[in-house]
């Protein structure tokens, strides 16, 4: 016979309360259980890392490999020690700590830009960039390295960042400001001919007059295009297209 009234009540807490702690058992069990697995997983990287150093110092496709195996764990490579001598893994690999590494790359980058923002107006594809650093250089970089480095940067604001053009290209921008949507749309424009003109963003994005003479302007006061009046109507060029 079914409890019936205030009875039948109790039976039916005192039974949700069995399947919550049973519940609560078993979650806590498979916590516990991955939390062993993710250690002996980011155990076996630490390994990883000291077994194949060499490839990673030297070879950038097999360091960004690494880097992403970090990723997957959500193990950042310059926080997480080993067990052995409590220093990061990155800095057991490159025999000094990463930071130096990628400050080292970041101070090179800024080297560069400088030389070169006369020429391009602060604007510098990183490809360009790339085959440049890597001239000579004993141990070669990849682009995820310049990324990495120019990352490191942001706490010093945003003089120095990484913009993604809309025909696919990225370029390293090292302009005082952040870059607004119109500026990298006419960055993006000028890629096809090195230049645009206030008839061409017109006809390419229904610009009025005004907005676009407004945009080149201040362009223009930036450096970041280079004004050509000997024709009409006038041609405003990207600095990089010109070299």
């Amino acid at each position: 016979m079914r409890p019936l009234g205030l009875a039948a009540f109790d039976n039916e807490r005192s039974r949700k309360k069995q399947y919550q702690l049973v519940g609560d058992a078993l979650l806590a069990g498979n916590i516990e259980q991955m939390n062993s697995q993710l250690a002996k997983f980011k155990q076996l990287l630490a390994n990883f890392a000291l077994e194949h150093g060499r490839q990673i110092r030297s070879e950038p496709s097999f360091r960004n490999e690494f880097a992403r195996m970090c990723a997957v764990l959500g193990v950042d490579p310059l926080n997480y020690s080993t067990k052995n001598d409590g220093g990061s893994v990155w800095s057991t690999v490159f025999a000094k700590d990463i930071n130096d590494f990628y400050f080292g790359l970041a101070v090179r980058i800024i080297e560069k830009c400088r030389e070169t923002r006369g020429s391009n107006g602060g604007i510098i594809a990183l490809d360009k960039l790339l085959s440049d650093l890597n001239k000579g250089a004993e141990n070669p970089i990849s682009q995820d390295d310049i990324v990495r480095a120019v990352e490191s940067l942001k706490p010093f604001g945003p003089g120095l960042h990484i913009e993604n053009l809309h025909n696919g290209s990225t370029v390293l921008v090292n302009v005082p400001k952040e870059l607004n949507r119109d500026q990298t749309n006419v960055l993006s424009a000028c890629e096809a001919l090195g230049y645009v003109t206030t008839p061409i963003l017109a006809d390419n994005m229904g610009w009025d007059a005004g907005r676009g003479q407004y945009v080149l302007d201040e362009m223009v006061a930036s450096g970041l295009l280079w004004i050509d009046k000997q024709v009409q109507p006038t041609q405003y060029w990207s600095p990089a297209a010109v070299m």
